[in-house]
């Protein structure tokens, strides 16, 4: 049992860090988040102070439910990057009513011509995507093995 429980710490660490440290670098160096979507940048910049808050009192605090917080907004973090793509980025000003694909071509064309896009952030984008939910379900795994 123990062995389990050490192999799902590193597992949540692991995939943590990789998810805070690829939305710091979205917060960084994602000039177009920044002068064309101030909403989605400030929310990504609270779900990191959250995800660093929950992440503590689980981890410091042994405070169990704090995984479950951890789970739920890690599940509502990729639904809204899944929404925002396939909606066409609506929040923002790079919205374009009847282009189709917009949010798909920016978030993830990795620099493709024609897609508006650069290579590091959809990098960065599609890592904190899949770290966000393999993070969701093993503080959802840690939830259940803590209560």
């Amino acid at each position: 049992m123990e062995q389990h429980n050490s192999t799902l710490d590193y597992l949540l660490m692991e995939f943590f860090a990789v998810g805070i440290l690829s939305s710091l670098y979205l917060l960084a160096f994602d000039s177009v988040l920044r002068a064309m979507a101030l909403l989605h940048w400030v929310i990504l910049l609270l779900f990191i102070i959250l995800a660093l808050v929950l992440y503590a009192l689980a981890r410091i605090r042994k405070i169990g439910k704090a995984y479950l917080g951890l789970s739920i907004i890690s599940t509502l973090m990729v639904l809204a990057m899944l929404g925002d793509a396939a909606l066409g980025l609506p929040l923002s000003k790079a919205h374009v009513p009847g282009v189709p694909n917009l949010g798909w071509n920016y978030l993830f064309g990795f620099g493709a011509p024609g897609t508006g896009s650069a290579f590091n952030v959809s990098f960065a984008f599609t890592l904190m995507f899949s770290s966000l939910i393999v993070l969701a379900a093993l503080s959802y795994v840690a939830y259940k093995r803590n209560s």
